[in-house]
């Protein structure tokens, strides 16, 4: 008789795990930053420089909107100049009379920033090396270095800022710069200039993917941004997406600590509706029913991003970057220069009028845009001087573009987080003045301008944002089930992610408690800090053994990844990475596992092996080939993992090649017996003609499999033929 081998089997398609586990630890990352107070000179339009302390600690200021029935308890803050403490352009006034002056002020906000997919068009190693240009002028590596470049540029007036997004493209980039210029980016930070939005590991989809990938992604992202940065994202920005989930807007966006949630792409009848109602912007509440007590709902301040356009661009010509085919703004005539600006400021106001308050986003950026960021940089500066310069020498008047409504303007870089703060010193200061209806000579209700405009009336939006459609018969919803193939695999690789991290839990357990010794780890990746003086070894952010498959699988929920919208090179690309994290994932959790179970007997003998069966979806398993290939009666023992956190029972399927009788047991470790169990053969039809596929698979009923925990078969064939299936039918061999 043989040795013993053992299969064991991780179920897919498991997500129960892990949940409480993995909101905890985003609860964890609610710290605030520690960054000492610094002063920070701001340029504006007038030419004047104000002088502004801004503290890493938020106002805890709430959000509170009473629309009718709707309650809305939401907080609504930002970082860089935050709320009523050092905002000279956002203050809060403590009553009407001194909020005079600013109501009559609106101020653009020119944020510049860039979007990378993380894979689309081409891989995500193509995208950050610059690579296979013929398909897309993409760098993000060079873009990112280049802008960094002119946010370091003293020659400037300008306070420039820049807004990034995807983890997975800067941490690659940032573990690779040198320390000094390492220091150099903290300092932008600190100083509000170089700003993150989401920092997830990519900007992940919301119809095709589940929750815990987003959760993983996301945390995922904001652990290196935490460990390596101090920086804690406060603002969800969601652009590209194709519609928007409820769940985005409740669990992954307040549940993460953002504040508001910033996004491009919503349904076109639904944005035409809004921009005429002034409602572009709003609040987002997962209050289903009136009836909900205020406590079960959360809610988020959401906005448009593109100038309230559908997308996430400049406004139309008035886009500067290299890539782009609008004319800039360098090296006009003053005449020249003067009709741009009137035009620029023309789409200021339709794009003031179709939202609330008195200040407007204007996202200067889009798809990998920035590679030559010193052009775009000169031109943003050059429009923020013409805006000031024209309506200070009256040569423009604020009155032909916004009406009485605003009669100045002012025009600065700014960063999400800052246009949140803004918007909610709009709401809370909006609450000193009333808010009264006035009706005509039949007592109908008449919208008054300031009524329409007043953040008091912010809509709440209940539900989703789904389906999305960009025109007539134009629905994005083929990508709910392409790619199936695709979308099972990183349905796959999420389950075993999840069950390889309850497995190294329980083995940590196991080897410090009971065998009082550490669990072995691969080579752990550790940086050097300095406490008291003291070199001291910490892990680094991607210290994890899965390290592999998290980054894959924070990659595989991007919303050109499990959508499917990507290229068919790319996709292989996300199933290559996928498929190498599982093996990574795999070596590290079998080789623990090892240890424990085949340092014990199992009925009377030693075990020799330990395999991962990955290709069950394909009928192939090669320990199972390997051990009933010969006429020896040899014992296969089967390990199947539950992942979920109660009981259940399954039907387990497993490749088998030959037409005999198989005799399966289950054990019993309460009476440390085995139990027969009902082996049922049923013949493979091999349509997809896998060359290795087994003739047969053989069924087995794991009944009350324990949480979190294993189930036990041993398996044996007899010489005795199986009859009852016919072996003609067994197989279609390629």
């Amino acid at each position: 008789m043989g040795p013993k081998k053992i299969p064991w089997i991780l179920p897919a398609l498991r997500f129960a795990v892990l949940f409480s586990a993995c909101m905890m630890e985003i609860g964890a990352l609610d710290e605030k930053p520690n960054f000492p107070p610094q002063e920070q000179k701001i340029n504006i339009d007038s030419g004047v420089h104000l002088t502004n302390n801004y503290h890493s600690s938020r106002s805890a200021d709430a959000f509170n909107v009473d629309a009718g029935n709707e309650y809305v308890d939401s907080k609504i803050k930002g970082s860089f100049l935050h709320s009523g403490e050092a905002d000279s352009f956002c203050p809060l006034f403590a009553n009407i009379e001194e909020s005079v002056n600013f109501e009559k002020t609106l101020n653009i906000h020119i944020v510049p920033h860039t979007h990378d997919d993380v894979g689309w068009l081409k891989t995500v190693d193509q995208y950050f090396y610059g690579l296979n240009n013929t398909i897309q002028q993409a760098h993000v590596s060079l873009i990112l270095d280049n802008v960094i470049h002119q946010l370091l540029d003293t020659n400037t007036n300008h306070n420039r800022t820049f807004t990034y997004v995807e983890t997975a493209f800067f941490s690659r980039w940032y573990t690779a710069l040198p320390s000094s210029d390492q220091k150099s980016l903290k300092r932008l930070i600190s100083e509000g200039k170089f700003s993150f939005a989401n920092g997830g590991w990519c900007m992940h989809d919301e119809a095709t993917t589940h929750y815990m990938g987003m959760i993983d992604q996301t945390t995922l992202g904001h652990s290196f941004l935490k460990k390596e940065l101090g920086v804690i994202p406060k603002v969800g920005w969601q652009i590209d997406p194709f519609g928007h989930s409820a769940t985005q807007g409740t669990l992954m966006t307040s549940g993460f600590g953002f504040d508001a949630l910033y996004f491009g792409r919503i349904h076109y009848v639904d944005l035409e509706n809004r921009q005429k109602e002034a409602q572009c912007e709003g609040i987002w509440s997962s209050k289903t029913s009136p009836s909900s007590s205020p406590s079960a709902s959360s809610s988020v301040f959401w906005g448009l991003t593109g100038s309230n356009r559908g997308n996430y661009g400049a406004p139309d010509n008035f886009c500067f970057d290299s890539l782009c085919a609008d004319e800039p703004l360098v090296g006009l005539s003053e005449d020249d220069l003067r009709n741009r600006t009137r035009g620029f400021l023309n789409s200021v106001g339709i794009q003031a009028s179709q939202t609330k308050g008195r200040n407007i986003l204007l996202t200067m950026g889009s798809d990998f845009q920035y590679a030559q960021a010193r052009k775009n940089y000169q031109n943003l500066d050059l429009l923020i001087d013409a805006v000031g310069q024209f309506l200070r020498d009256g040569t423009l008047n604020a009155s032909d573009f916004f009406g009485d409504r605003f009669d100045s303007v002012r025009i600065f870089y700014s960063t999400p987080e800052r246009y949140t703060s803004c918007k909610h010193a709009d709401l809370m200061n909006s609450k000193q003045r009333p808010n009264t209806v006035k009706r005509d000579t039949s007592g109908y209700e008449v919208e008054e301008s300031d009524a329409k405009f007043n953040p008091q009336n912010w809509a709440v939006k209940t539900g989703d944002f789904f389906p999305y459609a960009d025109c007539d018969h134009c629905y994005w919803t083929g990508y709910f089930s392409s790619r199936q193939s695709l979308k099972r695999l990183e349905r796959v690789g999420s389950s075993f992610l999840h069950a390889a991290r309850q497995i190294d839990s329980m083995m940590t357990l196991y080897f410090s408690w009971y065998k009082n010794e550490p669990i072995p780890r691969v080579k752990e990746r550790v940086k050097i800090k300095s406490t008291l003086g003291k070199p001291t070894r910490v892990p680094s952010w991607n210290s994890s053994p899965f390290y592999s498959l998290e980054d894959a699988m924070g990659v595989a929920q991007h919303h050109d990844a499990v959508a499917g919208t990507a290229k068919q090179h790319v996709a292989y690309d996300y199933a290559k990475l996928i498929s190498s994290g599982i093996s990574d994932a795999n070596a590290f959790v079998t080789a623990n596992l090892r240890r424990i179970l085949l340092s014990a007997s199992v009925s009377g003998g030693a075990l020799d092996d330990l395999s991962y069966c990955p290709l069950l979806n394909e009928t192939v398993c090669e320990v199972s080939k390997q051990a009933f290939e010969n006429d020896d009666n040899e014992a296969i023992y089967v390990f199947v993992y539950n992942a979920l956190a109660h009981m259940r029972s399954e039907a387990i399927s497993l490749p088998v090649y030959e037409d005999v009788t198989y005799e399966a047991y289950q054990y019993n470790s309460h009476v440390d017996s085995w139990s027969h169990v009902q082996a049922t053969l049923v013949p493979n039809m091999n349509y997809a003609q896998v060359a290795e596929a087994a003739r047969f698979s053989l069924y087995l009923d794991a009944l009350e499999m324990p949480p979190l925990g294993f189930v036990i078969f041993r398996i044996t064939k007899s010489t005795t033929n199986f009859h009852s299936l016919s072996a003609k039918n067994s197989a279609v061999t390629p």
